[in-house]
């Protein structure tokens, strides 16, 4: 574990709170003419929203961007997204979000999402990188109305493959809470911690893996979804990694592994593709 305090003149003291990154970005969508349309938009600090053209006019896509390029000891962002009656958004990020190492501080990372009724919000933001030493806490909320549906995704990267770094220490929190018509329907947590990080190389959890995701899936078709879904998984040409998929209660959640974090995106898009509606991935995702 790394020691975070400093000595002067023999007398031991934590370090000094260096000035942080903090970001906010909200938007709200509505439903105008069966198309999607951007009604607000709120942005500070290091998040912007970017809005690409698409060649789906039904569908608006936000792509989040965090200009201080990674966030470390004690920086907070914070994104709020709200999508009205009938609309449909999908939001992404630019790249990847970097968590570097930090001295004692976590970073924080908040997103809230509200969906209205008959609406659909595809939530697909690029990997989480760990970098060695980093430490994360993060929170998903979704408000759901009874017919909306909704795709959510995130990928977690343990250190830096291509540097040769593997995750030795940091921490990081992890909470999801789904409501539908403020009925809690989903409620997940993963906690990494100093002590459990030697854990995950143990065969009954991550073995060789360095990449893994969660799919959650919500909406009143989930039995038909799941069912294509695996068809889907079979026809995939000797799939790298592991995959898990369950469905219940009018949710499908996949569980996905990988080696890396090309082998885990090989293994997610069709999976994706499928699930978005058979429409493609934001392009960023491409680039």
């Amino acid at each position: 574990m790394l020691d975070t305090a400093v000595q002067w003149d023999g007398v031991r003291s934590d370090p000094p709170r260096l000035q942080r990154t903090w970001g906010v970005a909200g938007c709200r969508f509505l439903a105008d003419g069966g198309r999607t349309r951007l009604a607000d938009l709120h942005q500070s600090g290091a998040l912007k929203v970017r809005f690409p053209r698409t060649a789906d006019p039904d569908t608006v896509e936000a792509v989040i961007l965090n200009t201080a390029g990674g966030l470390t000891d004690g920086d907070r962002l914070h994104i709020e997204v709200a999508v009205g009656e009938g609309a449909s958004a999908s939001l992404t990020t630019q790249a990847c979000e970097k968590i570097y190492a930090s001295r004692c501080h976590n970073a924080e990372i908040v997103s809230r999402l509200t969906i209205g009724a008959g609406a659909y919000a595809a939530w697909l933001p690029q990997e989480t990188i760990l970098f060695n030493a980093a430490r994360l806490r993060r929170t998903f909320d979704v408000d759901l109305a009874a017919d909306s549906r909704l795709l959510a995704l995130e990928s977690i990267l343990l250190g830096r493959n291509a540097m040769g770094e593997r995750l030795l220490c940091g921490t990081m929190s992890d909470r999801w809470t789904i409501r539908r018509n403020g009925r809690l329907i989903h409620a997940e947590a993963l906690r990494i911690t100093e002590e459990s990080i030697g854990d995950l190389e143990r065969a009954a959890l991550l073995a060789d893996a360095t990449a893994m995701s969660t799919i959650l899936y919500v909406g009143p078709d989930v039995p038909q979804a799941a069912e294509a879904l695996r068809r889907t998984v079979d026809t995939l040409p000797d799939p790298k990694g592991l995959l898990g998929i369950s469905a219940w209660n009018g949710k499908l959640l996949v569980r996905a592994a990988a080696a890396d974090g090309l082998e885990l995106r090989r293994l997610l898009v069709p999976l994706l593709t499928h699930l978005n509606r058979g429409k493609p991935l934001p392009r960023v995702w491409s680039l």
